[in-house]
């Protein structure tokens, strides 16, 4: 008999946070090129270093380019460009985060339903008390 391959490991909460950061860094440079790391810190909710680090890392991996204005005088300004390979990155994700806030929303409708049981059989049991 064959033996199932493992499924790899379930990614932690950090991982989780990092790919949700670093999807929703796609999406604001997709809408603003020219956003600072300070706007993307705060539309995140995050620190400016964990914004940093997450786009470090599209960065890496090639799903952003960064582009200087040469002709400006502030050299810290940038317009980041995203790729072919981050717009397939950010569809991936999309499709990724889609289904498993589907999964979370079943859960939840699941749950509510749990509660009202209980709460249909607790009043029942009081009302013969």
């Amino acid at each position: 008999m064959t033996q199932l391959p493992k499924p790899p490991p379930a990614p932690s909460k950090r991982d989780l946070i990092r790919q949700e950061a670093g999807f929703q860094i796609l999406g604001l440079v997709q809408a603003k090129p020219n956003i600072s790391i300070a706007e993307i810190s705060r539309a995140l909710g995050v620190s400016n270093g964990m914004a940093h680090y997450v786009m470090r890392n599209l960065i890496d991996k090639g799903s952003i380019k960064i582009k200087n204005f040469s002709e400006n005088p502030n050299k810290r300004n940038y317009s980041y460009i995203l790729t072919p390979s981050g717009l397939s990155e950010k569809l991936k994700l999309t499709a990724v985060f889609l289904e498993r806030k589907r999964s979370e929303y079943y859960a939840l409708q699941e749950e509510i339903r749990a509660l009202e049981r209980r709460i249909e059989l607790d009043a029942g049991g009081a009302e013969g008390a």
